[in-house]
C-alpha cells in the first residue's frame, strides 16, 4: 500500500489506472491501490465519457473484462469502496479493442529478445537476464537491480523487426521505487511512462503498433537505493517467429541441450492451451498452475519424467474439476533445481 487510511473512514482513490486490448473482445485492466482499508473495488465502463455502468466488484487491483465488442473505444475509471463510503473516481484510460477479422494477434514475445542493462548487480545475481525470466515477485534474486540508478536502463533487442503494441513493466516490490520513466524504440519514437506500482503489479503501456528491432526503459526519478524491475514484457507480433502463429513449429524453440518451458499455446486461450517443455535427462518434473494471487490451482506434472519434448493440455479447471473464470494465470515447471514461470490468459 502508498497511502494508509484510518479504519473509520472512506478509502483513498484509487490511481495509474492502466489498460490494454488483449482481443477484440477482451481487456486487461490495472491500477494502484492507495488504501489499506477498502473491502474492494467497482469497475465502470462507458462508451460516451458521460453514461457509465459497473461491470464488476473485485478485491484485487487488476481486472480482465471479456464482455467488450470489437472494433469500440471504451472509457473505464474505478473506485473503492468499504462500510464507511466510496473514495473518489481513479484517472480514466480510453482503449479501443481491434477487430476480429485479418491480422496477427498480438502475443508476449519477451521470450525472441536478448536483454541488456546499463549496470547489474551481478553479485547477487541480479542481471538484465531476471527481469525477462518470467518469474514473477519471487524475491529479489530474480529481479534486474542496477549499480548506478541515475539513467540506469534495460533494454530488449530483437535478432529481427517485430511489431510491438504493448510494453508491461513489472517495479520491484518494496520501499525501492521506479516513479516515472522513457520508453525509447529503434525508430526513434518514444513515450514517457508514470510511476510504476511499488507492489510489483503490471503497469502496462499500450501504443499504436510499431515496427522496430529494440525498445529500451530508461529510468527517469525513482525513490530508494536499489532500483531495477521485478519484470518486463513485450507483447507484439514477430514478422517470421512461427511457433507464436503454428503451434507445429513449437519444437523449434526447444533446447533438447538443457531443461526449457516454452510458451504456452494458444495465449489467450478460451477451451485449452499447450503447454510444452524439453528435458536432457530423466528428472523429475512439476508443473502446476497458479493464479494471479499465488494459489495453486491445477496439479499437471508430479514426478519423474523421460528425456525428450513433452507436452501437456490445461483445459482451464481446477484440481476439482471446476471451470475457471477469465483472467491471468501462471504456469510454473520447477526440474533440475530451476524454476520457470510462464503467464496465460484464460479468455471465455
Amino acid at each position: 500500500m502508498t497511502q494508509a487510511t484510518g479504519s473509520g473512514s472512506a478509502p483513498a482513490a484509487p490511481d495509474n489506472l492502466t489498460g490494454s486490448a488483449i482481443s477484440s473482445t477482451a481487456i486487461d485492466l490495472s491500477w494502484s491501490d492507495n488504501s489499506d482499508n477498502e473491502t474492494g473495488f467497482k469497475v465502470q465502463k462507458s462508451t460516451d465519457g458521460s453514461t457509465w455502468s459497473e461491470i464488476a466488484t473485485v478485491t484485487d487491483s487488476n481486472y480482465s473484462w471479456t464482455g467488450a465488442n470489437q472494433s469500440t473505444t471504451y472509457t473505464f475509471r474505478i473506485y473503492a469502496y468499504n462500510e464507511n463510503g466510496n473514495s473518489n473516481y481513479s484517472n480514466t484510460v480510453n482503449i479501443t479493442t481491434p477487430s476480429s477479422g485479418g491480422g496477427a494477434t498480438a502475443s508476449d514475445i519477451t521470450y525472441l529478445a536478448t536483454a541488456s542493462a546499463s549496470s547489474e548487480k551481478t553479485q547477487y545475481g541480479q542481471t538484465a537476464a531476471k527481469a525477462v525470466d518470467g518469474i514473477y515477485q519471487q524475491g529479489y534474486s530474480y529481479e534486474w537491480v542496477a549499480v548506478t540508478n541515475s539513467g540506469a536502463w534495460l533494454q530488449l533487442t530483437f535478432s529481427q523487426s517485430v511489431t510491438l503494441e504493448k510494453i508491461v513493466l513489472y517495479d520491484r516490490e518494496g520501499s525501492d521505487h521506479i516513479t516515472s520513466g522513457t520508453l525509447n524504440f529503434s525508430d526513434g519514437s518514444s513515450i514517457s511512462v508514470g510511476s510504476l506500482p511499488d507492489d510489483g503489479s503490471a503497469h502496462t503501456v499500450s501504443f499504436a503498433s510499431r515496427s522496430v528491432t529494440w525498445v529500451k526503459f530508461t529510468v527517469g526519478s525513482y525513490v530508494g537505493g536499489d532500483i531495477g524491475l521485478g519484470e518486463i514484457e513485450a507483447w507484439g507480433v514477430s514478422g517470421s517467429a512461427k511457433a507464436i502463429s503454428q503451434p507445429e513449429d513449437m519444437q523449434e524453440l526447444t533446447i533438447l541441450s538443457d531443461v526449457a518451458l516454452n510458451p504456452v499455446y494458444p495465449n489467450p486461450f478460451k477451451i485449452e492451451t499447450s503447454i510444452q517443455f524439453s528435458l536432457p535427462k530423466e528428472m523429475y518434473v512439476k508443473l502446476q498452475v497458479y493464479d494471479i494471487k499465488g494459489r495453486v490451482i491445477k496439479d499437471l506434472v508430479n514426478g519423474i519424467e523421460t528425456a525428450g519434448m513433452k507436452r501437456v493440455i490445461w483445459d482451464g479447471k481446477d484440481d476439482l474439476n471446476r471451470n475457471l473464470t477469465s483472467g491471468i494465470y501462471f504456469i510454473k515447471m520447477v526440474a533440475n533445481n530451476q524454476v520457470f514461470v510462464k503467464k496465460m490468459i484464460l479468455q471465455k
